[in-house]
């Protein structure tokens, strides 16, 4: 494989595959380019109890797999 990290793909499509999660939330987000902010935005106007600096926290969870 050529990718520096071969479970990544597998990884995200988990993810988008079973979207209820947190992290899968905030991976479709990312996709969408919202803002951590906005993410949490969408979770409140949805019912859910998040906070900004909670996404951000997955945020670097990803950025992480970019390396």
């Amino acid at each position: 494989m050529t990718d520096a990290n071969p479970f990544r793909a597998e990884i995200e499509q988990i993810l988008v595959d079973y979207p209820r999660t947190r992290f899968a939330k905030v991976l479709l987000g990312m996709r969408r380019g919202l803002t951590d902010d906005e993410m949490a935005e969408e979770a409140q106007a949805a019912g859910e109890s998040i906070r900004g600096d909670r996404q951000s926290l997955v945020t670097i969870g990803r950025l992480a797999f970019d390396r």
